[in-house]
């Protein structure tokens, strides 16, 4: 009878472990999904940066071929700072978005 309770006891002691252990490997797995996610999101952000970095420096060149900026080339500046301006706030946005689903799954 000793044998049987021990092993019992034994059983419940190895199950409730591996029940915690699972738990907690279910939310370190969570927490590196998250991780992946913002950084993700940052390199993407850091990627539009750079683009928009590029097409301003293409813009500038093309705009300085003649000795001078004309309103028409100011506005087409503008026109490509509010397109990065708005890709990088949807890309925030979509990280956001992301991020609160992953929450929700909690």
């Amino acid at each position: 009878m000793r044998n049987t309770t021990e092993f019992i006891a034994s059983a419940s002691g190895t199950g409730i472990a591996a029940v915690g252990t699972a738990l907690q490997t279910d939310q370190v797995m969570m927490y590196i999904s998250l991780v992946i996610t913002i950084a993700g999101g940052i390199i993407t952000l850091i990627t539009g940066i750079v683009g928009l970095i590029a097409r301003i420096k293409s813009w500038h060149k093309k705009a300085m071929e003649d000795g001078k900026i004309t309103k028409e080339e100011v506005e087409e500046l503008s026109g490509i700072i509010k397109e990065g301006i708005n890709d990088g706030t949807q890309t925030i946005e979509d990280i956001n978005n992301k991020i609160k689903k992953k929450g929700e799954t909690k």
